[in-house]
């Protein structure tokens, strides 16, 4: 049953990201501590978060604040983030569940080397100078 879970949890996660694109408004991208992605103290991660959130906008101003606050991120349509942390997936969690509310949902993924998709140039730009 699990197996079976897992499955449809990554069919879905592939339709859905294979639906993200960028909305030129929406576009929206960051960085906080210089150009390095990796230090001799620090891996930095990227993070996929995607949310349907329940709420208006102007509920989530702190959620939006805590994805914004990572060394980098790029938010390539409303509800897709893409983020580079050195924090692991547990501890970014936490973090987030602070922000949303009690019917809202959220997916955290951790992006690997191998990725593909349709995206505009400037995501994938983006994508592959924090995979390095």
């Amino acid at each position: 049953m699990k197996t079976i879970i897992t499955g449809i949890l990554f069919l879905l996660l592939f339709v859905f990201i294979g639906n993200c694109y960028v909305q030129g408004e929406g576009l929206e991208t960051g960085k906080n501590d210089g150009d390095k992605i990796q230090s001799k103290h620090e891996e930095y991660k990227i993070y996929l978060v995607t949310y349907k959130l329940t709420r208006e906008k102007s509920f989530y101003k702190r959620l939006y604040s805590e994805l914004k606050n990572n060394h980098s991120y790029y938010r390539y349509n409303e509800t897709c983030w893409l983020i580079c942390t050195s924090e692991d997936i547990k501890h970014l969690n936490k973090r987030l569940h602070e922000c949303v509310k009690q019917y809202d949902t959220f997916l955290i993924i951790e992006v690997g080397k191998k990725v593909a998709g349709h995206l505009p140039e400037k995501a994938w730009t983006w994508i592959n100078k924090n995979l390095e």
